[in-house]
Protein backbone atom coordinates (compact mmCIF):
# COMPACT_ATOMS: atom_id res chain seq x y z
CA UNK A 1 0.00 0.00 0.00
CA UNK A 2 0.92 3.26 -0.20
CA UNK A 3 0.43 6.13 2.71
CA UNK A 4 -3.44 5.38 2.70
CA UNK A 5 -2.66 2.36 4.09
CA UNK A 6 -1.35 3.88 7.23
CA UNK A 7 -4.99 4.27 8.59
CA UNK A 8 -5.66 0.91 7.66
CA UNK A 9 -2.25 -0.35 9.93
CA UNK A 10 -3.55 2.15 12.84
CA UNK A 11 -7.05 0.86 13.00
CA UNK A 12 -5.82 -2.96 12.63
CA UNK A 13 -3.10 -2.41 15.76
CA UNK A 14 -5.62 -1.02 17.55
CA UNK A 15 -8.40 -3.85 16.94
CA UNK A 16 -5.32 -6.64 17.35
CA UNK A 17 -2.37 -4.83 19.70
CA UNK A 18 -0.82 -8.20 20.50
CA UNK A 19 -0.86 -9.58 16.62
CA UNK A 20 2.75 -9.13 14.60
CA UNK A 21 2.32 -7.24 11.95
CA UNK A 22 4.24 -6.35 8.63
CA UNK A 23 3.78 -2.96 6.30
CA UNK A 24 4.76 -2.65 3.12
CA UNK A 25 4.86 0.79 1.36
CA UNK A 26 5.37 -0.09 -2.50
CA UNK A 27 6.98 3.59 -2.23
CA UNK A 28 9.10 2.86 -5.83
CA UNK A 29 6.03 1.95 -7.68
CA UNK A 30 3.43 4.48 -6.15
CA UNK A 31 1.07 5.37 -7.03
CA UNK A 32 -0.59 2.14 -8.99
CA UNK A 33 -3.36 4.24 -10.68
CA UNK A 34 -1.06 5.21 -13.28
CA UNK A 35 0.09 2.12 -13.85
CA UNK A 36 -0.91 -0.77 -16.19
CA UNK A 37 -3.19 -3.73 -14.20
CA UNK A 38 -0.93 -6.24 -15.41
CA UNK A 39 1.72 -4.45 -13.91
CA UNK A 40 -0.02 -3.74 -10.34
CA UNK A 41 -0.51 -7.68 -10.72
CA UNK A 42 2.76 -8.56 -10.70
CA UNK A 43 4.03 -6.19 -7.76
CA UNK A 44 1.43 -7.42 -6.20
CA UNK A 45 2.14 -10.85 -6.63
CA UNK A 46 5.76 -10.23 -5.32
CA UNK A 47 5.07 -8.60 -2.20
CA UNK A 48 2.65 -11.47 -1.01
CA UNK A 49 4.81 -13.94 -1.79
CA UNK A 50 7.43 -12.40 0.06
CA UNK A 51 5.00 -11.87 2.59
CA UNK A 52 4.18 -15.48 2.92
CA UNK A 53 7.95 -16.31 2.78
CA UNK A 54 7.80 -14.52 6.21
CA UNK A 55 4.81 -16.03 7.60
CA UNK A 56 2.24 -13.99 7.23
CA UNK A 57 -1.01 -15.62 7.88
CA UNK A 58 -3.34 -12.86 6.65
CA UNK A 59 -2.79 -10.09 3.82
CA UNK A 60 -4.57 -6.80 4.04
CA UNK A 61 -4.39 -5.17 0.83
CA UNK A 62 -4.89 -1.72 1.44
CA UNK A 63 -5.04 0.00 -1.42
CA UNK A 64 -7.75 0.60 -3.60
CA UNK A 65 -6.15 -0.25 -7.10
CA UNK A 66 -4.61 -3.27 -5.71
CA UNK A 67 -7.99 -4.22 -4.45
CA UNK A 68 -9.90 -3.80 -7.89
CA UNK A 69 -7.87 -5.32 -10.15
CA UNK A 70 -5.14 -8.06 -7.97
CA UNK A 71 -7.03 -9.16 -5.16
CA UNK A 72 -8.66 -12.38 -7.70
CA UNK A 73 -5.25 -12.99 -8.69
CA UNK A 74 -3.99 -13.30 -4.90
CA UNK A 75 -7.30 -15.33 -3.92
CA UNK A 76 -6.92 -17.59 -6.41
CA UNK A 77 -2.62 -17.90 -5.90
CA UNK A 78 -3.70 -18.71 -2.24
CA UNK A 79 -7.07 -20.38 -1.61
CA UNK A 80 -5.76 -21.28 1.86
CA UNK A 81 -4.78 -17.64 3.20
CA UNK A 82 -7.52 -15.19 4.12
CA UNK A 83 -6.62 -11.75 1.91
CA UNK A 84 -8.79 -8.68 2.67
CA UNK A 85 -8.86 -5.58 0.39
CA UNK A 86 -10.23 -2.52 0.40
CA UNK A 87 -12.63 -0.65 -1.57
CA UNK A 88 -14.24 3.16 -2.10
CA UNK A 89 -16.96 3.84 0.53
CA UNK A 90 -19.88 3.94 -1.39
CA UNK A 91 -22.27 2.28 0.97
CA UNK A 92 -21.69 4.38 3.81
CA UNK A 93 -21.59 7.32 2.10
CA UNK A 94 -24.68 7.13 0.72
CA UNK A 95 -25.87 5.64 3.92
CA UNK A 96 -25.58 8.92 5.65
CA UNK A 97 -25.87 11.60 2.26
CA UNK A 98 -28.97 13.89 2.92
CA UNK A 99 -29.09 14.37 -1.08
CA UNK A 100 -28.12 11.49 -2.33
CA UNK A 101 -25.49 12.69 -3.89
CA UNK A 102 -21.35 11.51 -3.19
CA UNK A 103 -18.26 11.83 -4.50
CA UNK A 104 -15.74 8.97 -5.03
CA UNK A 105 -12.00 9.73 -4.62
CA UNK A 106 -10.32 7.37 -6.70
CA UNK A 107 -7.64 6.68 -9.40
CA UNK A 108 -8.57 5.85 -12.81
CA UNK A 109 -7.18 2.19 -13.15
CA UNK A 110 -9.98 1.78 -10.11
CA UNK A 111 -13.00 3.52 -11.59
CA UNK A 112 -12.50 1.52 -14.67
CA UNK A 113 -11.58 -1.75 -12.79
CA UNK A 114 -14.65 -4.73 -12.99
CA UNK A 115 -15.05 -5.17 -9.20
CA UNK A 116 -15.43 -1.10 -9.21
CA UNK A 117 -18.15 -1.21 -11.68
CA UNK A 118 -20.10 -4.09 -9.87
CA UNK A 119 -19.67 -2.39 -6.29
CA UNK A 120 -21.44 0.67 -8.10
CA UNK A 121 -23.79 -1.21 -9.59
CA UNK A 122 -24.83 -2.78 -6.48
CA UNK A 123 -24.68 -0.15 -3.85
CA UNK A 124 -26.22 2.23 -6.38
CA UNK A 125 -29.33 0.15 -6.79
CA UNK A 126 -29.70 -0.98 -3.16
CA UNK A 127 -29.75 2.78 -2.26
CA UNK A 128 -32.19 3.13 -4.98
CA UNK A 129 -29.96 6.25 -6.84
CA UNK A 130 -28.72 7.00 -10.35
CA UNK A 131 -25.44 7.33 -11.43
CA UNK A 132 -24.45 11.08 -11.99
CA UNK A 133 -21.25 11.42 -14.21
CA UNK A 134 -18.63 14.40 -13.74
CA UNK A 135 -17.09 15.50 -16.92
CA UNK A 136 -14.54 12.63 -17.92
CA UNK A 137 -10.92 13.12 -18.06
CA UNK A 138 -11.16 16.12 -15.19
CA UNK A 139 -7.79 16.86 -13.65
CA UNK A 140 -6.87 18.30 -10.26
CA UNK A 141 -6.99 17.92 -6.77
CA UNK A 142 -10.33 15.62 -6.82
CA UNK A 143 -9.41 13.58 -10.30
CA UNK A 144 -6.23 12.35 -9.95
CA UNK A 145 -3.68 15.50 -9.77
CA UNK A 146 -1.55 15.53 -7.71
CA UNK A 147 -2.11 17.99 -4.52
CA UNK A 148 1.58 17.91 -2.83
CA UNK A 149 3.14 18.90 -6.89
CA UNK A 150 3.68 22.14 -6.60
CA UNK A 151 2.10 24.09 -9.67
CA UNK A 152 4.86 25.71 -12.32
CA UNK A 153 3.23 29.07 -12.34
CA UNK A 154 4.32 31.91 -14.47
CA UNK A 155 7.72 33.58 -12.85
CA UNK A 156 8.51 30.26 -11.11
CA UNK A 157 12.04 28.72 -12.21
CA UNK A 158 11.28 25.08 -11.68
CA UNK A 159 8.43 23.30 -10.32
CA UNK A 160 9.22 20.34 -8.16
CA UNK A 161 7.66 17.59 -6.50
CA UNK A 162 8.66 17.28 -2.78
CA UNK A 163 10.86 14.51 -1.95
CA UNK A 164 9.09 11.58 0.19
CA UNK A 165 6.81 12.60 2.80
CA UNK A 166 6.57 9.79 5.21
CA UNK A 167 8.77 7.20 6.21
CA UNK A 168 7.65 3.82 6.47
Amino acid sequence: SGLGGLSVLRALRDQLPAVPMIYVADSAFAPYGERDPAEVCQRSLLIAQSLIADGARLLVVACNTATAVAIPLLRERWPELPIVGVEPGLKPALRVSRSGRIGVMATEATLRSARFKALMDRELAAAERELLRGKPRQRGIFSGGDPLRKRKRKGDKEAKKPENVAAS
